[in-house]
């Protein structure tokens, strides 16, 4: 639930800090790629200037390699494989990284919970709610979304709705709007 944070804005700062990853790293990777992949085009061109011939010979050198007719399509495949690295690291460093966090805010204090804090809680209720094992109860949480998964006692009927109200409840407590998901295994376990 996110409310007006206008009142304070270091808040909303505070808040976007603590729930978005850092991206300096594959920044800086794709900085240095970018770097060196144009250091590396700048020495070959001036290279094959400066040096009469060269570029037949490497042309040669490379065919006798891969096979004389291969030689276009392995210079087209490689240039189209440093393309898409270098297009993955461009995206990964200008993404925004989301941690797995929720937040919530009131007029005067802002809150950050964890999603496996929430995850956590929300299996604890499960279980005392279903009369479930907590040990067969498993939580997911991500950005709002709630996959409960539970393995009942074989032979003893579970309601779906009770673990999908006792998930939910937990969620609204704490003030943070979520989509709950139930699997119920089709095999229990004995007890």
């Amino acid at each position: 639930m996110t409310a007006n944070t206008s009142f304070l804005p270091h808040y909303r700062r505070l808040l976007r800090r603590e729930t978005h990853a850092a991206r300096t790293g594959w920044a800086t990777v794709a900085a240095v790629l970018v770097g060196v992949t144009a250091l590396v085009a700048f020495v070959v061109s001036i290279w094959v200037l400066l040096e009469p011939g060269l570029d037949r010979r490497l042309a040669a050198a490379v065919g006798s390699w891969v096979g004389g007719d291969a030689t276009p399509r392995v210079a087209l495949a490689a240039g189209a494989g440093v393309a898409l690295v270098a297009l993955v690291f461009v995206v990964l460093a200008c993404v925004p990284g989301r941690r797995p966090r929720q937040r919530r805010v009131a007029p005067r204090t802002a809150i950050l919970i964890d999603d496996q804090v929430l995850a956590n809680a929300t299996a604890d209720a499960v279980a005392r709610d279903s009369g479930v094992p907590r040990d067969r109860i498993t939580v997911d949480a991500q950005r709002g979304r709630v996959r409960v998964r539970v393995t009942p006692t074989s032979g003893v009927p579970l309601a779906e709705t009770t673990v999908r109200e006792a998930a939910a409840a937990v969620w609204e407590a704490a003030g943070i709007p979520a989509s709950v998901r139930v699997t119920i295994a089709a095999r229990g376990v004995v007890a």
